[in-house]
């Protein structure tokens, strides 16, 4: 089963809806297929709706796992509620799927050649300790920067992430 990693919070601001799209558009650059300068001023591009939003944070060094910020706002008895959701990049999980299958067939040919050898070498299990490194890898870099975009948020939105420990793990394929 092929998964995708996808976090969910909340955040709850005492701010009209209007006012937290204003205060969000404020910080949001038009989306650009190719960016030449990265020190725009701004956090984040992409579009702002009034009850909408789709953002990615503009880095000023690569990281393919950065997640796409998907967000709805709506009315709540104390202002307004900000549903927002950090997912990865469906190409980027992809790409990193095909790399680490590629290595664990290489990983299966290395203690394959090394058993039909007559012996075990120590090395053949450097591919098995990079794999679990490798996934810890991807994982820490979409984390780091959905952190860091989660306290740039709760900065614009004058809120507190209300679940921010909720994070799920959901399929890139329906039934």
């Amino acid at each position: 089963m092929i998964t995708l990693p996808k976090f969910k919070t909340v955040f709850r601001s005492g701010l009209s809806m209007q006012d937290v799209a204003d205060r969000l558009q404020a910080k949001v650059e038009p989306a650009k297929t190719v960016r030449f300068n990265r020190s725009t001023g701004f956090p984040f591009e992409g579009t702002v709706n009034p009850q909408s939003f789709q953002l990615r944070r503009i880095l000023n060094y690569r990281n393919s796992f950065a997640p796409d910020i998907k967000g709805k706002i709506s009315d709540d008895a104390f202002g307004s509620r900000i549903e927002v959701t950090f997912s990865i990049h469906p190409l980027a999980f992809v790409l990193f799927a095909f790399i680490l299958g590629i290595g664990m067939l290489v990983t299966a040919i290395i203690m394959f050649a090394s058993f039909s050898s007559g012996g075990f070498n120590l090395q053949a299990l450097l591919p098995v300790i990079a794999l679990p490194a490798a996934v810890a890898i991807f994982y820490y870099a979409f984390h780091s920067e959905r952190k860091t975009s989660t306290q740039l948020l709760e900065n614009i939105f004058q809120a507190e992430a209300e679940s921010p420990s909720d994070l799920t793990v959901t399929n890139m394929i329906y039934p």
